[in-house]
C-alpha cells in the first residue's frame, strides 16, 4: 500500500512543482518584453486549451488579436508565432542560425532512429544528408534522368482513368494522387514500386503504404512528451501511451526497411538508386532507413496538393476553362504536355501558386527551435523556444492579398513571385537552412501529373454531387472528404499511347 501510493504521491509532487517552476520562468521571461500572449499559461497546459482541432485556424484567429508574432506557452514550452511576411522573413533568413534546429518530436526519435534523419540539431549529420538531396535527387541532371519514373507513373494513372470512364465511375482522386507520388518516390529512392493496382508480392508490397499511413495517423496525436522541457521528458514518458505504439510501428517499419537494404546489398546488376548512394555514403544503415522514411513521409504532400489543385478547378470552372485554353495553345490536341512546357504555362504556373497559396500542405511550416535567445519585431524570443510560420494565415492577409479567400490565379500573372523561399508572402515550402530540400522533385512530379491531367481530360462531379471545399488537419491540410470525380477523355486515345 505505502509502495502504491509513494509511486502516485512522487509523480503528483513532481507536476506540481513543474508547474510552480513554469509559472516563475514565465514571471522572469515577462521582464525581457516578450511578444504579445493571451494572458497567463495555465499550469502545465500552458495555452494549448486555446488550440482546438484546426491549430492553423485557431492561430489564425489569435494573430488577428495578437498581431502578427505572439508568445504561447504550448503545454510548458515557450513558443513563437509569426503570421506576417516580414516577421517570417526575420525569424527564417535575420536568425536563420539561431533557429536552424527543430523542437523535439517523438517520431523522429522512434521513427528516426533515435534522430538519425535530419533531425533535430542542424549539425554535420544533417548537412550531409542535405547535401545527398542535392547531389542525388534534385541536381538537374537527376531529375531528368528520373523522368521516365514520372512518365511510367503518368501512364498507369491514364490507364485508370480511361478504365473509369469506360465503366462510367468515378475515380478516387485521392487514392489515384497518392498511388502516383508514392510510387514515383519509391521507384526513384529504392527502385520499386510498393502501392497500387498490380505488382509482385501485392499484399507485402501494400504494407509498406500502411505502415507509412499509421506514422502519419500516430504522429498528429497528443504526444505528452512534447510539451514538458529536455530535462524532465523522461519523467513523463510513463503516462504517455503513444510511446508503445510508436514502438510497435516501429518494428514494423525496421522489418520493412531491413529487407530492402539487403535486397540491395544482394542486387548488384541494376542501376543505381538513391538508397545505394546512402548506403555508400553512410556506415550506420539506422541512417538509411530514417531518412528513406523521411522521404516517404514527405511524399505524401504533393499528392496533397494535387487534390487541392483539382478540387479549386472544379469549384472553379471558369480557371479551368481558361487553363485547358492555354494548353491547347502551348501544346496543341495532338500530344502530351512535356516538362519542357512548363516554363510556357503561365496560367497554370499561377494556378498551382493560388492553390498552395489558400491551400498550402502544410499550413504550420515545420516548426524550428531556438538555439540561442534572440530578438524579433523587437522582441525577446527565450532559448529553447519553438517557433510556428503559419502560412496559412499569411496567405490569407487580407493586408497583402487582395480578396484573400478567394480563388484567383489571375493574382499571380505578370508578378515574380515564385515560393522556392525568397518570396515570404509564399512560402509553402518554407524558406533558409531548413527549407524543404525535395521541392525541386515534388514540384516535378506535381507539375507533370496536374498538366496532363487538365490537358488530357474533361472533368466533373458525379451527377448530384458536389464536394466542399472543407478542410481537416491530419499532419497535412487535407480536404475533409476525398475528392471524387468523372473523367472524359479530351484527345484520341493514340495521345495517351505515347508514353
Amino acid at each position: 500500500m505505502e509502495l502504491a501510493l509513494s509511486s502516485f504521491l512522487l509523480p503528483f509532487l513532481l507536476l506540481v512543482l513543474t508547474g510552480a517552476l513554469s509559472i516563475l520562468v514565465t514571471l522572469w521571461d515577462k521582464k525581457k518584453n516578450l511578444p504579445p500572449s493571451p494572458g497567463w499559461a495555465l499550469p502545465l497546459i500552458g495555452h494549448l486549451h486555446l488550440i482546438r482541432k484546426q491549430p492553423h485556424r485557431s492561430l489564425q484567429a489569435l494573430s488577428k488579436k495578437y498581431g502578427p508574432i505572439m508568445f504561447l506557452k504550448l503545454g510548458m514550452v515557450p513558443s513563437i508565432i509569426v503570421s506576417s511576411p516580414e516577421m517570417a522573413k526575420e525569424a527564417l533568413t535575420n536568425n536563420g542560425l539561431a533557429f536552424a534546429s527543430r523542437p523535439y518530436l517523438l517520431v523522429s526519435e522512434i521513427i528516426g532512429y533515435n534522430f538519425q534523419n535530419i533531425g533535430i540539431h542542424y549539425s554535420e549529420h544533417s548537412r550531409r544528408l542535405r547535401k545527398m538531396c542535392v547531389t542525388e535527387l534534385i541536381a538537374p541532371q537527376k531529375l531528368d534522368s528520373s523522368l521516365w519514373v514520372r512518365l511510367q507513373e503518368l501512364s498507369r494513372a491514364f490507364r485508370i482513368l480511361q478504365q473509369s470512364y469506360e465503366e462510367k465511375v468515378a475515380v478516387d482522386m485521392r487514392y489515384l494522387f497518392s498511388t502516383f507520388t508514392f510510387n514515383a518516390f519509391t521507384m526513384i529512392l529504392m527502385s520499386k514500386r510498393y502501392f497500387g493496382d498490380t505488382t509482385d508480392d501485392h499484399d507485402q508490397h501494400m504494407e509498406l503504404k500502411h505502415v507509412i499511413n499509421e506514422i502519419f495517423s500516430l504522429t498528429i496525436k497528443f504526444h505528452i512528451t512534447e510539451f514538458v522541457p529536455s530535462h524532465l521528458r523522461r519523467f513523463f514518458e510513463w503516462v504517455d501511451p503513444t510511446i508503445p505504439q510508436f514502438k510497435r510501428l516501429h518494428e514494423k517499419q525496421d522489418k520493412f526497411m531491413k529487407k530492402i537494404i539487403e535486397e540491395h546489398k544482394e542486387s548488384t546488376d541494376r542501376p543505381k538508386d538513391f538508397m545505394d548512394a546512402l548506403l555508400e555514403s553512410f556506415d550506420a544503415e539506422a541512417t538509411v532507413k530514417a531518412f528513406i522514411t523521411e522521404l516517404l513521409l514527405a511524399s505524401d504532400s504533393t499528392a496533397v496538393a494535387a487534390e487541392w489543385v483539382m478540387a479549386q478547378l472544379l469549384h472553379n470552372p471558369h480557371v479551368l476553362e481558361k487553363a485547358q485554353l492555354e494548353l491547347n495553345l502551348v501544346v496543341g490536341p495532338n500530344r502530351l504536355v512535356q516538362e519542357s512546357d512548363f516554363s510556357k504555362l503561365e496560367y497554370f504556373q499561377a494556378i498551382i501558386k493560388e492553390t498552395l497559396r489558400l491551400c498550402p500542405p502544410g499550413p504550420l511550416l515545420i516548426p524550428r527551435s531556438s538555439d540561442v535567445a534572440c530578438t524579433i519585431g523587437g522582441y525577446y524570443v527565450p532559448k529553447g523556444s519553438t517557433l510556428f510560420v503559419n502560412a496559412f494565415a499569411i496567405g490569407r492577409d487580407p493586408s497583402i492579398w487582395e480578396r484573400p479567400t478567394e480563388f484567383m490565379p489571375e493574382r499571380f500573372l505578370g508578378r515574380s513571385v515564385d515560393f522556392k523561399g525568397q518570396h515570404f508572402d509564399l512560402i509553402p515550402f518554407g524558406s533558409g537552412r531548413r527549407m524543404c530540400p525535395g521541392m525541386p522533385l515534388a514540384l516535378k512530379a506535381l507539375e507533370l501529373l496536374l498538366a496532363n491531367f487538365v490537358h488530357g481530360f474533361y472533368w466533373s462531379f458525379p451527377p448530384g454531387e458536389i464536394q466542399t471545399l472543407e478542410d481537416c488537419f491530419e499532419t497535412t491540410l487535407v480536404l475533409k472528404s476525398p475528392l471524387k470525380l468523372l473523367a472524359v477523355p479530351r484527345h484520341s486515345a493514340s495521345v495517351y499511347a505515347e508514353i
